[in-house]
């Protein structure tokens, strides 16, 4: 019983060759994989790489894919080619883990979709109706509530982690994949069986302030109130005035407010879990737009976070981790993990020190794309759509002792 893995990434300017030096490291390192996680910038044309990927190992492995914003994070680094022309995988070999992927597009109801993906995912693993261990999502925005209801009408609550394709400049060019099928508005996911011992944490990673609220009025992504008062004033009050003229004028804070999250709070055993949303602008009725739903009746708090907290922050995400599984390095076999991108853009330059002391501490391949959304799962609470979030996963080679037991 052996699962082996590697990574791979390319800069190369044309798509067919930065698609075969990918290849190229993969069947070199591992032979033909099962699976493969793969992230690209928009700047490459997406279907023509999900067909030239798919057709390089004869349509034998399972891929599943996504857009990502920039660049892609790797035991090397912050990965950024010139254009921000980038593609990375995580390559699979396993005889201890199934893996299926399954897509959909979405046409009038994202929670069909989500229905539709897992179903497919399921089948493609030959698993029919089985619920998988674990979900690794990557949907469109910004139907994600729904996708996830879908999935979790078909499976119950199983542990779901991903992100939302992303792109450069929140132009809506952002795009996912599923073996050489790419959706612009849709979902791909891998459903994913096994009983390897695996451990995930999904973190914020900010500071509470002493500011919180009520939502007292909410509607879809728009908290409209808090404790009864527009929630443009709120928030403005709780940033000491910091965004007040742009909040007048509606303009965008999406850049300074990834520094001024608001959060639910979680409280697990004594841990808590901050969910964090991230605030795009005020809207004419006095509501903030933020890109996760906050539903009425939520007590959300004012988080605060600054250029070393984000810099640190993969550094803490992966030793989190690795206490989390209560695993020694050498016993893993592979990362899965998603960071958000609001929370890359003001440290771009600065990260890849950071991303590369991530690979030290966990010792195993992984690429890392910088999504629109995260998702994760809290035990005893359930799954999750967030923003300025991160997750990170291990997956180790050895057996865990208690099946359906996992540190997540």
């Amino acid at each position: 019983m052996v699962t082996k893995a590697t990574y791979a990434y390319s800069i190369k300017e044309d798509y067919r060759d930065a698609v075969q030096e990918i290849v190229s490291k993969i069947e070199k390192d591992i032979g033909t994989p099962d699976y493969i996680f793969f992230a690209l910038t928009v700047e490459y044309p997406v279907e023509e790489v999900a067909n030239e990927l798919y057709n390089a190992f004869g349509g034998k492995v399972k891929i599943h894919g996504l857009t990502t914003s920039l660049g892609v994070g790797t035991p090397d680094g912050f990965i950024i080619g010139p254009n921000y022309k980038t593609m990375g995988a995580l390559a699979v070999k396993s005889t201890d883990i199934t893996f299926g992927v399954g897509g959909a597009l979405i046409v009038d109801n994202a929670k069909v979709a989500g229905e539709e993906a897992i179903k497919n995912a399921m089948r493609s693993a030959g698993k029919n109706g089985k619920k998988p261990d674990l979900i690794w999502l990557t949907p469109t925005p910004p139907f994600e509530e729904q996708i996830i209801a879908g999935i979790e009408s078909v499976v119950g609550k199983c542990p779901i982690y991903g992100g939302s394709a992303a792109d450069n400049t929140v132009e809506g060019k952002w795009k996912v994949i599923c073996g050489k099928d790419v959706y612009k508005n849709g979902v791909s996911l891998t459903a994913i069986y096994t009983k390897l011992k695996m451990g995930f944490v999904y973190m914020s990673g900010y500071s509470a302030l002493k500011w919180s609220g009520v939502v007292t009025k909410s509607k879809g992504r728009v908290i409209l109130e808090i404790d009864g008062n527009p929630a443009r004033d709120v928030y403005n009050t709780w940033t000491e005035r910091v965004f007040e003229e742009k909040l007048r004028t509606g303009e965008s804070i999406l850049g300074p407010a990834s520094f001024y999250p608001l959060a639910r709070k979680f409280t697990v055993k004594g841990v808590e879990h901050w969910i964090s949303v991230h605030p795009s602008r005020a809207t004419p009725e006095g509501g903030i737009e933020v890109f996760a739903e906050v539903p009425e009746g939520s007590r959300i708090w004012l988080l605060k976070g600054d250029e070393k907290v984000l810099i640190e922050r993969p550094i803490r995400l992966a030793r989190a981790c690795l206490s989390a599984i209560k695993e020694d390095p050498k016993n893993l076999a592979f990362c899965l993990t998603t960071y958000c991108a609001g929370t890359m853009f003001p440290i771009k330059d600065k990260i890849g020190e950071s991303i590369k002391e991530v690979g030290k501490i966990i010792g195993v391949p992984f690429i890392m794309p910088f999504t629109f959304g995260e998702q994760g799962f809290i035990s005893g609470v359930g799954n999750f759509h967030a923003n300025l979030m991160a997750s990170l996963g291990l997956i180790s080679k050895k057996k865990r002792k208690r099946l359906g037991i996992f540190p997540f």
